[in-house]
């Protein structure tokens, strides 16, 4: 129970992130469980792309949201 109440809100966060292709990574790797070569091949990059735009999406959700993971 306590894990599923932890994980809607993760979403809830994830769905704040206002750039819709960072959203979109955040999503789909975290809630869909793609993996890199997933996503590479839903959004037509490569992988080293994906791991690129990754960074940025967890920098932005950091922050974001990172004071309430850190305590």
């Amino acid at each position: 129970m306590k894990l599923t109440k932890e994980k809607n809100r993760i979403i809830c966060q994830i769905e704040l992130v206002d750039d819709m292709a960072l959203y979109d990574l955040l999503f789909k790797i975290y809630v869909l469980d793609y993996d890199y070569e997933k996503f590479a091949e839903y959004r037509g990059c490569s992988t080293k792309t994906v791991d690129k735009y990754h960074k940025k999406a967890l920098l932005k959700f950091e922050e974001m949201f990172g004071n309430e993971y850190l305590s």
